[in-house]
């Protein structure tokens, strides 16, 4: 019996050490492979620029952001699409122009309650599908907007029958493609 245990941890010691080396082996195949596939876009025309695939999926709405921010101070606030995830808020993340709402749950997450913006979600729903200007104007107002961006997610999310009363008082200043920027009279 005393001759079968060394043998016994021996070919444990092999299994063990056979398992190890082909672990390494194993991992090592990552980086290597990583590198490799990583690579490709660099040489792709890759750029820092956050916003220059949306200058080939959709040239409308970069140049309304452009527009936004050569035209646009950072104390008027804006309206877009209130949505839980990157296209949310486009405009606003992408300019600096405060909007009413744009990502509810970043905002509970922050603020720890929904108390500070509780009835902004559904006013900027009825800013959008209202056909009574004057309802839209006060909701505006209430919120100090100055802009109001009509998009794709817009028209996606809150329809296209409410949009035509924007122009009763307010200006388009952009229109291009799919996007329209209404500004309020003065």
């Amino acid at each position: 019996i005393r001759d079968t245990i060394p043998g016994w941890t021996r070919s444990l010691t092999t299994l063990w050490a056979g398992l190890f080396i082909l672990l390494v082996v194993v991992s090592l195949y990552y980086p290597a492979a990583s590198a490799v596939s990583k690579s490709g876009p660099l040489s792709q025309g890759a750029t820092l620029d956050g916003l220059a695939y949306l200058s080939k999926s959709n040239p409308a709405e970069h140049s309304a952001i452009q527009f936004v921010k050569a035209n646009v101070d950072h104390e008027s606030g804006i309206v877009e699409w209130v949505g839980e995830w990157f296209d949310a808020g486009l405009i606003s993340r992408s300019t600096g122009v405060p909007t009413v709402l744009n990502w509810p749950g970043h905002e509970i997450q922050w603020r720890g309650s929904s108390d500070p913006f509780q009835d902004r979600e559904r006013d900027i729903e009825r800013i959008y599908q209202t056909q009574d200007p004057v309802e839209a104007k006060n909701l505006l107002d209430k919120y100090n907007v100055r802009y109001v961006y009509v998009g794709p997610r817009e028209r996606d999310n809150y329809g296209a029958d409410g949009i035509e009363k924007f122009g009763l008082f307010m200006d388009r200043v952009f229109n291009e493609g799919n996007v329209m920027i209404y500004e309020m009279r003065n």
